[in-house]
């Protein structure tokens, strides 16, 4: 199960998924090389704002990695996705420092791969990643869908917060929030850088030739390299020393510069006093009573100007009224339409309920038809049955067995005969001989007519069947026509059921229609009746209103004219004045060329800017001495830029 906020050890596996080697990462892997930078082309394919290191094997290097990457992530959100991210920034020193706090460091690295998520989900190929993050295990899914789900809350539109305040406040605080990230990641990269320069060198003093380890290839440096970086060290300190003292100095200058200017500032006060317990001071008062006197007209005309706002208001009131009126009758005509609309329904149902009926008739003639049909494929199955019964098959037979036993009959008497008489006469052979064949040829015409009869039967059976099965069939079509007829009856009960509801609710509709459309007319009439009560009142408030500002006007017309030569007469006061703040302005300049408080601010002027021009070559030498350092220590030969703190 994922704990609340999600973990850092799903999102380390699904950024392993990343790695086309199956290669399994370790947390000193993601800080030492450039694994999440290959991560980000593959999500951001944008290019970065600053080269990465390759191998970061010290903080320094680490910490320049890490602002890179977490300032092109903020930028990818702001820029592609139109968001900022309102989590706390990246804590620099407890990211690199994992040797010794390794869950400060884990803390920040998990704020840092949620925003890799952020961006993967949400990106133009966001279909693409999360198939891959669906093959994944099922707990690493739904942990990772607790980390985005922990990162969502803390992400805001830059777009949606603009269009809320009306401003680009948001915007231009995100931006400067990213500056002064910047800077605070090059100030601590330059921290570490110099701590690194100060530990080699004090390594570098307090080893000797022959006892200390052999340093790496990339920190081994000469006795004249050390005589020289212990020289730039003795003369950096001494800058620094002066310019410390310089700095001192600068601030007691300014100290007195202010000093001064509060003097100067004293004396304007103390002249402005001077002027004002002047006979000018008289003149003075009484402009202002006539500002006053002015003001006390302004308020009138602001009350004038309320007793518009209010005639304003009962005009928008009347228009609410006009406005209102128009809603109802668009309303009653919106009723006419639906009542003419359920009336053509209750039209189309009536048809439908005509075709059913035509339709049931038809079904029922039908019925009709195949009954008379089935009775008479009863009735020839009948008479098929009896002239099979009068062939006289049973009466051939018995004739057929009579003839038969006369002929065996016969045979017997014959043989019995010649027996008894040792040999039949000719004459006595030759008649019986002769009834032996009319017998014989009786049986055979007997047995022709009994096969011919039988035939005949045969034929009058499969005839009898034939029509069994005519009838079985036309029995078997009426039953089917009778159910069809029956579901066809119980169909057509329900449909005229359903017709019969359904008009019966149309014509409550209707009824309710009118009585909504007699209400409508009858609340538009009061509307109509009102509004004209109010336009009558309003037209004749307006025409009293007008009447009254006519006078007004009138009124303040005059007032104008009064206002007008008094202006007259204040701008000859304000001659007058300016004519004596000039000769006040003379009797400045008359004080301060006694007073040498403008010579003493001058002269702190030119020393500090001597101070200045100071400062800026110390500023120079300074710079000079740092780029001296990096030639003398090969190991800090990387990329780095230098911030100074004067």
């Amino acid at each position: 199960m994922s704990q609340k906020g999600g973990s850092l050890d799903s999102l380390l596996v699904w950024i392993e998924s990343f790695l086309s080697d199956g290669t399994q990462l370790q947390y000193e892997d993601l800080m030492e090389k450039k694994y999440l930078f290959n991560v980000l082309q593959q999500i951001d394919p944008r290019p970065l704002w600053s080269e990465p290191i390759d191998e970061c094997l010290d903080q320094a290097s680490q910490l320049h990695n890490a602002s890179i990457l977490y300032v092109q992530l903020l930028n990818c959100y702001a820029e592609t996705l139109n968001q900022t991210v309102l989590l706390p920034m990246l804590d620099l020193n407890a990211y690199v420092n994992y040797e010794e706090d390794r869950a400060a460091s884990q803390l920040e690295m998990h704020r840092l791969l949620m925003l890799f998520l952020g961006i993967a989900i949400q990106c133009k190929r966001k279909d693409e990643f999360i198939a891959a993050m669906e093959t994944l295990p099922d707990e690493i899914q739904e942990d990772i869908m607790e980390n985005y789900r922990t990162l969502a809350q803390h992400l805001v539109r830059l777009d949606a917060a603009e269009a809320r305040t009306g401003g680009a406040g948001l915007r231009k605080c995100c931006n400067d929030r990213l500056d002064c990230f910047k800077k605070y990641s090059e100030a601590v990269e330059e921290k570490c850088y110099l701590e690194t320069v100060v530990l080699h060198s004090q390594a570098a003093e307090e080893s000797k030739p022959g006892s200390s380890p052999t340093p790496p290839s990339s920190q081994q440096s000469n006795p004249a390299d050390v005589a020289a970086l212990d020289s730039a060290n003795q003369r950096a300190a001494q800058l620094a020393a002066q310019l410390e003292a310089k700095t001192a100095e600068a601030v007691k200058l300014n100290e007195k510069l202010r000093r001064q200017k509060d003097k100067v500032q004293r004396l304007k006060a103390t002249a402005a006093k001077a002027n004002a317990g002047s006979a000018q001071g008289v003149k003075m008062g009484a402009l202002n009573e006539e500002i006053e006197r002015l003001k006390d007209k302004i308020s009138k005309f602001e009350n004038m100007e309320k007793e518009v706002y209010t005639l304003r208001q009962r005009q928008t009131e009347f228009d609410f009224y006009k406005s209102r009126v128009q809603e109802l009758r668009t309303e009653n005509s919106q009723l006419v339409e639906d009542r003419q609309h359920f009336e053509e329904l209750l039209y189309s149902s009536r048809r439908k309920e005509e075709d059913v009926i035509e339709r049931l008739v038809e079904c029922q003639m039908r019925c009709d038809e195949l009954a008379g049909l089935r009775e008479a494929d009863a009735e020839r199955s009948r008479q098929a049955l009896e002239a099979a019964a009068s062939a006289g098959g049973e009466q051939a037979v018995a004739r057929i067995r009579e003839l038969e036993a006369e002929v065996d009959r016969l045979r017997s008497t014959g043989s019995t005969g010649a027996a008894a008489s040792g040999g039949p006469s000719a004459s006595d052979d030759k008649q019986e001989r002769w009834k032996f064949l009319e017998v014989k040829k009786e049986l055979v015409q007997t047995r022709r007519e009994l096969a011919k009869a039988r035939k005949q039967a045969e034929t009058d059976a499969q005839r009898a069947k034939r029509a069994e099965a005519q009838l079985e069939t036309a029995t078997k079509a009426g039953a089917d026509r009778e159910h069809e007829l029956v579901g066809t009856r119980q169909s057509h009960e329900e449909h005229v059921r359903d017709l019969e509801r359904r008009i019966h609710e149309l014509t409550n509709q209707i009824v309710l229609l009118k009585r909504k459309g007699s209400e409508a007319m009858k609340g538009l009439r009061e509307a109509e009746l009102a509004e004209m009560e109010v336009m009558f009142q309003s037209v004749q408030e307006l025409t009293s209103q007008v009447s009254r500002l006519k006078n007004n006007n009138k009124i303040l017309r005059q007032s104008c004219d009064k206002l007008k030569s008094e202006v007259y007469k204040i701008f000859t006061i304000e001659q007058e004045n300016e004519r004596l703040l000039a000769e006040n302005r003379e009797l400045r300049k008359t004080k301060a060329a006694d007073s040498t408080a403008q010579d003493e601010w001058e002269l702190v002027r030119k020393k500090n800017l001597q101070l200045e021009v100071e400062n800026k070559k110390l500023r120079r030498i300074v710079e000079s001495l740092k780029m001296t350092l990096v030639q003398i220590d090969p190991y800090n030969k990387m990329r780095y830029h230098y911030i100074t703190s004067l």
